[in-house]
C-alpha cells in the first residue's frame, strides 16, 4: 500500500511518553499513512520503544542517528525518507485527534493552491505540582501582509505540507536548534509558498515537558545564535519592512510581562534596529521599553516571592496552632 501521508516524528530521550505520539497517528480515522521514528542518539529506552513498535505496525519505520543532532537533521532525515507527497510533523510529546490526517489531506488534495495546512491546538503545561491548559487558535486570515510574520511567526511548526516546498527551501536548517520552524516558513515565504489553510478545530494537542523536550532545552545563547541566523538569512524581508513591525513589536513586547526582559534582545527585529542605519533612533525607543519591561517583569517576581512566602507562614502557624 502506497502511503498517501508520511507522519515524521522525531525523538530523544522520549521513552516516557513517545507512547502517546504514536498510538495518536495509530487512531488516525485515515488509514494510508507511514510513520518515521527518527532517534537523535538516546540514551534511554527510546530506541527499543521504537523497535517493537515496528514489528507490531508494518506503517512504522524507524531510524537513528548515530550522534545526536538536534531536531532540525532529524526532520530532513525523516522527509529524506518519506515516500508519501504529504508530510506530516510531530514531537515526540504531542498528539493528533483521529480526525486530523483525513480533514488535512482533505484540503491539500481538493486545494493545490494550499502548501501547508494547520489546525487550532490545545497547550498542555507541566510543572511541579500542577497542569495547565490554554487554547490557541491560529488566525483564519491565511493572506497575511509578509511583515506580520516578521515579528511574531503566528504559524506552528507541527503541521502538514507538501513534500516538494521542503525540497524547495532546501529543508531545514540544521545549524539552528531553536526556530527553525520560523526560518523554515519565512524561507518558503520568500518563495512565495507560503500559501496555508487552518482546519478551525481543536485537533492538536501540545505538551510543553520540560525536563526532556527538543524545544525547552533552550538557553539564551542559543536564542541569540539562531536570531542572527534569522536575520541574516532574512535580511531583506527584515529590512523592507522594519517600518511596519518596529512599534507592533514594542506594544507586543510590554503586553507579554512574564517573559524575561533578556529574551527581548535575542529577536531577528533587534538585529534589524541595529544594522540599519536610517534607524539609529529606533533604538532609544527599544531600550526605554527594555527598561521598562524589565522594571515590570522583576516587580512581579518580587510581589510574588513575597506573596508565596507570606501565604507558608500563614499555613505554618496555622498548623502550629492546631498541635
Amino acid at each position: 500500500m502506497i502511503p498517501k501521508v508520511s507522519v515524521i516524528i522525531p525523538c530523544y530521550n522520549a521513552a516516557e511518553y513517545l507512547d502517546r505520539s504514536i498510538q495518536s497517528i495509530r487512531k488516525q480515522s485515515l488509514s494510508q499513512w507511514e510513520m518515521i521514528l527518527i532517534d537523535d542518539s538516546s540514551s534511554d529506552a527510546t530506541s527499543k520503544l521504537c523497535r517493537e513498535y515496528t514489528y507490531q505496525d508494518m506503517r512504522i519505520r524507524y531510524l537513528r542517528h548515530s550522534i545526536n543532532q538536534g531536531p532540525s537533521a532529524a526532520r530532513n532525515t525523516g522527509i529524506q525518507h518519506a515516500k508519501a507527497p504529504y508530510i506530516t510533523l510531530l514531537d515526540a510529546e504531542d498528539e493528533y485527534l483521529p480526525s486530523y490526517l483525513k480533514k488535512s489531506l482533505n484540503i491539500l488534495s481538493h486545494q493545490p493552491n494550499i502548501n501547508m495546512v494547520q489546525c487550532h491546538m490545545i497547550m498542555f503545561k507541566y510543572d511541579i505540582e500542577k497542569r495547565l491548559t490554554e487554547k490557541i487558535q491560529l488566525p483564519m486570515q491565511t493572506n497575511m501582509p509578509p511583515h506580520l510574520h516578521l515579528d511574531n511567526m503566528h504559524l506552528v511548526g507541527t503541521c502538514t505540507f507538501r513534500k516538494t516546498c521542503w525540497q524547495a527551501v532546501g529543508g531545514y536548517e540544521t545549524k539552528m536548534r531553536f526556530g527553525e520552524d520560523w526560518h523554515f516558513f519565512l524561507c518558503l515565504l520568500e518563495k512565495g509558498l507560503l500559501n496555508y489553510a487552518v482546519i478551525p478545530e481543536y485537533l492538536f494537542y501540545h505538551h510543553r515537558i520540560n525536563p526532556n523536550s527538543l524545544s525547552e532545552s533552550v538557553d539564551l545563547k542559543r536564542q541569540k545564535k539562531s536570531a542572527k541566523m534569522i536575520y541574516h538569512t532574512h535580511k531583506s524581508l527584515y529590512q523592507k519592512n522594519l517600518s511596519k513591525i518596529f512599534l507592533p513589536h514594542l506594544f507586543r513586547l510590554l503586553r507579554q510581562p512574564s517573559r524575561h526582559p533578556r529574551q527581548l534582545i535575542c529577536h531577528p527585529i533587534r538585529l534589524a534596529i541595529r544594522y540599519h542605519p536610517r534607524f539609529l533612533y529606533h533604538n532609544f525607543f527599544f531600550w526605554g521599553t527594555y527598561i521598562l519591561h524589565s522594571l515590570h517583569h522583576h516587580l512581579r517576581v518580587f510581589l510574588r516571592r513575597h506573596l508565596l512566602l507570606s501565604q507558608r507562614r500563614v499555613r505554618s502557624s496555622q498548623e502550629r496552632n492546631l498541635h
